[in-house]
Formats: C-alpha cells, structure tokens, sequence
C-alpha cells in the first residue's frame, strides 16, 4: 500500500500485490494495477483501477517456497533453511553468544530396520514434535538428514547449550507409541559454541558440533559433548594418515640436503638428509606437521 500511494502522490501508475480481507473477514490477495487518467490539458483528473483475485496463486507460491526450504515428513526448517537462518544469527548477534547443537538419535537404523520404515517416519516426526515444543521463539531446530537434527541458540552460554541437552535428554525419557507399539530412544548429542570473537563461520560451527555429538555417540551414546579444540587435532591428524599414504603413492617426498659445519674450521663435515612433503594444495608442509603421524603409521 505504500507504493499505491507513493504512486498517487507522484500521479503515475503501478502495479501490485497486496493483501486484502472480504466482508466476512476471509483473507484473499489482490493483483491491484492502478493508472492515471488525464484531460486534454495533461491534468490528473482520477486514477483507474483493475484488480484481479490471485488468492490460489499466491497460495500456491508460498507451499512451494515452504516445501524449499522446510523438511516434508516433520515440517521443520530443512538444511538450506536452517545454515541461512545460522548465518543472519551470527551476523546479528553483535556481542552476544551463540550455540549450535547437533543430535543424532541412538540406535534408529535398530527401529527403522526392524518395525519398518512407515514407523521410522512416525517416530522421527513425534521426536521432531517434541523438540519444537521446548523451544524459544527467536531459536531454531531443524532436521537436517536422516535422525539428526540441530538446533541454533541465539544470545546462548554455554550453561544454556547445556540445558537444552539436558532438556532434550528428559523430552525423549518418555516412550513413543508407534501404532500401538511402546519404544524407547535416546540422543548423542554435539555442541559448539560461537564466540563475539570467533572468527567461525556457519559451516564451521556445524562441523565442530558434528565432531562433539560423534564423540558423544562413541562414549556411550545417551549422553552430550562440548567440542574442544583436540578434537580437531584428532580430526587433522585422521586426515594427515590418509594424505600421507597417498602422498607415498603419488612420490610427493623429496629430499633436502643440508651440511653440518665445523665452526671452528668453516669446513662441512658432512651432509644431513631431510625429507620434505610437498603437498600439491597445501605447498611444502613443515616436517612437525608431518613426521610424528609418519612415524606412528610406519609410512
């Protein structure tokens, strides 16, 4: 309505959608196409109006744009939704803490191989349902794949992220009836928290979170962790195993030499041999990145 005024006040025409209500209260959109009508001398004498009602069109662009961006068997936000919702959050928080929480549900693949995919399904929108429940408005949980979910904490310490999980962990205590069949789950749940200071983006966070809720699953399931920087070092020392082995296949190792000399005579006495990795993307990596992993795995 401020661009149909807009246009009145400046006589020229525009074309719009807005939304309008019939006399008995009913919601309908209105395809609204005003234009100026002038006399002889170029002078506005009136505005003519055509309207037409798009109400099923505009219906049907917003399922479209909600099936986009929103998981089809829980309704909640989907994995494109819930990374852009993420990013506004840490564009936005200014000074304020953030948390991002991932769960898995412990033993689903159990429940889903042997009751039958229908009730997978039921069980993953009833536990969906429940999570939605305990959450603030300015929060968010989404299902991302499969049985894990996450969830972001907007203005959130570490005490809170914590609550939540705890939260969470009680939610599902209850059993879950599916078509007249009781069964019980449980969560392995991963936490990340997002500094003022952090320079992590919304991928980043993410990953961290999914490295805690895997440690979380691999000491004992049930149960949440707060990811802690040795955990990359486990995951970069992973990674640096299977580099290594490749690099061996692909003759990435060379070989620097480097005298020893005799500082009282000046002369060499002998030549040291050190072996250098040269990476193809990360260039030559420096040898305490490299050798203690080498040494461990015999590469």
């Amino acid at each position: 309505m401020e661009e149909v005024r807009a246009a009145i006040r400046e006589e020229r025409g525009c074309r719009v959608v807005v939304r309008n209500y019939r006399r008995d209260g009913t919601l309908f959109w209105q395809d609204l196409s005003i234009s100026p009508v002038r006399d002889e001398q170029g002078r506005l004498t009136n505005f003519v109006g055509v309207h037409a009602d798009v109400t099923k069109r505009k219906l049907e662009q917003d399922r479209l744009a909600h099936q986009a961006l929103h998981d089809s068997l829980t309704g909640l936000p989907n994995r494109t939704l819930f990374l852009n919702r993420l990013k506004h959050a840490l564009i936005e928080r200014h000074d304020g803490p953030l948390a991002v929480l991932l769960m898995d549900l412990d033993d689903f693949k159990i429940i889903n191989d042997s009751l039958g995919h229908l009730a997978g399904d039921r069980l993953l929108a009833s536990v969906a349902e429940r999570l939605a429940s305990h959450l603030r408005a300015e929060d968010t949980v989404a299902r991302l794949s499969g049985d894990e979910f996450a969830f972001v904490l907007a203005d959130s310490t570490h005490n809170d992220a914590v609550r939540l999980a705890q939260l969470v962990a009680q939610t599902l205590r209850d059993p879950f009836d599916l078509g007249g069949r009781e069964v019980f789950v449980s969560a392995s749940i991963g936490i990340a928290l997002g500094e003022a200071t952090s320079s992590a983006n919304a991928q980043e966070l993410l990953r961290r979170a999914d490295l805690a809720m895997y440690r979380a699953k691999h000491s004992g399931k049930a149960s949440y962790v707060l990811f802690e920087e040795e955990m990359d070092r486990v995951l970069r020392s992973l990674e640096t195993r299977t580099e290594l082995r490749r690099a061996v296949e692909r003759e990435e190792f060379v070989v620097h030499y480097q005298p020893q000399i005799d500082l009282l005579t000046g002369k060499p006495l002998l030549m040291e041999a050190l072996v250098r990795w040269e990476h193809p993307n990360q260039g030559l990596v420096r040898p305490g990145e490299f050798l203690n992993v080498a040494e461990e795995t015999g590469s």
